[in-house]
């Protein structure tokens, strides 16, 4: 089987995955002309979380995050993307920043229109129910996310939004 690769900034994506140099090493500056697949990164982020291994994708840090599964508001197909998150007393709260964009990541508008999900974590699996944290809840839990992780300040600034975060529990 031919190897193929796809590079953005900061990451390489190889099919299949043993083609990947090791260790990875980013070649040349990419511009920001340059398009980066998300969809691809986050196959890759995917894979690499599923087979137990680090992540190959330059900033992603196995022990931040988790995977979730959707069901697609329109479609109704399950949907699996990585997220960034974080404990609480209750379970684990995610960001629905996309890392600054402008609009809500699609998992986020999937939460809202069915709070049913998956999460797969390095060492357990389980169904839980996502909530949007209501106004007041939302500022308190904000202050205590910045505090740990303050580029988050940075994204949503970029966003021009206020980023929702999303609480999520066992069932």
């Amino acid at each position: 089987m031919a190897c193929t690769a796809a590079s953005g900034p900061g990451w390489l994506v190889c099919e299949p995955p043993e083609c990947c140099p090791a260790p990875l090493v980013h070649q040349r500056p990419v511009t920001k002309l340059e398009q980066v697949d998300i969809k691809a990164v986050n196959e890759q982020v995917i894979a690499d979380f599923r087979a137990g291994r680090e992540i190959s994708v330059e900033g992603v840090h196995r022990e931040r995050i988790v995977l979730l599964t959707t069901t697609g508001e329109r479609t109704f197909a399950p949907t699996t993307v990585p997220v960034m998150f974080t404990t609480t007393e209750r379970g684990i709260l995610v960001v629905a920043s996309d890392d600054g964009a402008e609009r809500e990541p699609q998992w986020y508008r999937n939460v809202v229109a069915d709070p049913v999900v998956h999460v797969e974590e390095p060492t357990q699996e389980y169904d839980g129910a996502a909530r949007v944290l209501a106004q007041k809840v939302r500022e308190a839990a904000w202050e205590k996310l910045i505090a740990e992780y303050p580029f988050f300040v940075d994204q949503q600034e970029k966003a021009g939004r206020e980023l929702p975060l999303v609480e999520i529990t066992k069932t």
